[in-house]
């Protein structure tokens, strides 16, 4: 009988969690990047992990009159979507290795597109576009994503480049990589990974031409400086930085706002200038996403 009070409670208070984590998004998503009015919400089929035979039946909230009016410049010029899912709003990508699942994360079935959705408390790329990020991450772009890890955000930024763009995904650990490979590039032919050390990019033997934008989420306590080093070899001149900074991995024992200060100085000291300063908070305790475009000092 206790037994069954105790599982009774916790149900409960899963329950309420779950609810206070869709109200949480939903005023993230409404008051702070209100521009996401792609909406797919007419009835769609939810398939999770690929499982046959698992796939149900949601219904949204808006009608097919709706979605036709909701396609904004959004999907056009970043190629994210907003739609709905068990009542509730996702970010979402087209999946570009259709019927794969990289994370165990859903895949949505509409209109002969399969969408794949982002989930925010996984990908410091998804929170920071909640939180209003605005940068383009566009067709044929040229990516430099250093510590691409398993590949959680590798393969949604490769849904939204598409074939026609190209990510060098460097990552130093041997054993993280292997997922990466087998998990994401050996399916998705626009990710070249690079098993290498960040602190050395000019010993990468993969990168084959010019960079667009650079990704930094590497935990270490001189990360901007791998930023600045890598950017230096490989962006090009108006290029933009993403830099994921972890105030905790730099400093424990400062104040967190003093390390993020501290770190956008040296990223000004070395020709960028900042665009956005985005705290990630509710999705990552203690992250910063530094945007910021590179201007480097033409040399008489």
């Amino acid at each position: 009988m206790l037994t069954f009070i105790v599982i009774l409670l916790w149900k409960r208070i899963l329950l309420r969690v779950s609810i206070k984590e869709s109200k949480l998004f939903k005023r993230v998503v409404h008051e702070q990047f209100p521009i996401m009015k792609h909406e797919i919400d007419c009835r769609v089929v939810i398939r999770k992990n690929n499982i046959p035979g698992k796939e149900t039946e949601t219904t949204g909230q808006k009608g097919k009159a709706a979605t036709r009016r909701d396609r904004t410049n959004l999907e056009k010029e970043k190629g994210i979507n907003l739609i709905w899912s068990d009542n509730r709003q996702h970010l979402a990508t087209v999946n570009l290795a259709r019927g794969n699942s990289v994370y165990g994360e859903k895949l949505v079935l509409k209109e002969g597109s399969e969408f794949r959705l982002w989930d925010p408390f996984r990908s410091k790329l998804a929170a920071a576009i909640i939180k209003g990020l605005n940068v383009k991450l566009l067709p044929r772009s040229k990516i430099l994503y250093l510590g691409a890890s398993t590949g959680t955000t590798v393969s949604h930024i490769s849904d939204i480049v598409g074939n026609s763009g190209q990510i060098f995904a460097i990552e130093s650990s041997s054993r993280v990589a292997r997922e990466l490979i087998f998990n994401v590039s050996s399916k998705r032919q626009n990710i070249t990974p690079i098993i290498a050390d960040a602190r050395k990019p000019r010993e990468y033997f993969s990168i084959f031409d010019i960079i667009d934008i650079v990704y930094c989420d590497i935990a270490q306590p001189d990360q901007t400086v791998i930023a600045v080093e890598n950017c230096v070899v490989y962006l090009k001149a108006g290029g933009i930085l993403l830099l994921v900074i972890k105030t905790r991995s730099i400093d424990v024992t400062m104040d967190p706002r003093k390390v993020v200060k501290q770190e956008i100085r040296k990223l000004e000291q070395n020709s960028f200038s900042i665009l956005q300063t985005l705290c990630l908070n509710p999705f990552d305790k203690d992250h910063t996403m530094v945007h910021a475009i590179y201007n480097p000092k033409s040399s008489k």
